[in-house]
């Protein structure tokens, strides 16, 4: 289990600049003892660094960048991801 540290926390931080998160749940699935249901988070944000992670448990089925497939890699807990626009706002979702 990775456990966000401090000094990760605060690099990041420094790095990225959020300006807007969107959250969709699609509870449909939810009953049951072995519920299961989809959930979107989109983020508007601006880095200044091509590299970065999102914390995320669970099963990722894809990742975006302004709409467009984005590669990444998904240790179980967080997202990795390289290649991002930098000094631009833009938006990832996962």
């Amino acid at each position: 289990m990775y456990i966000l540290t401090r000094h990760d926390a605060q690099e990041r931080s420094a790095h990225l600049h959020l300006s807007h998160v969107r959250v969709e749940l699609d509870l449909r699935g939810a009953a049951g003892e072995d519920a299961f249901f989809p959930v979107t988070s989109t983020f508007t944000l601006r880095t200044d660094r091509e590299a970065t992670f999102v914390d995320l448990a669970g099963k990722v089925c894809g990742v975006t960048v302004n709409g467009n497939e984005h590669p990444y890699s998904h240790d179980g807990e967080r997202v990795l991801l390289e290649g991002l626009p930098v000094g631009e706002e833009f938006e990832l979702t996962v």
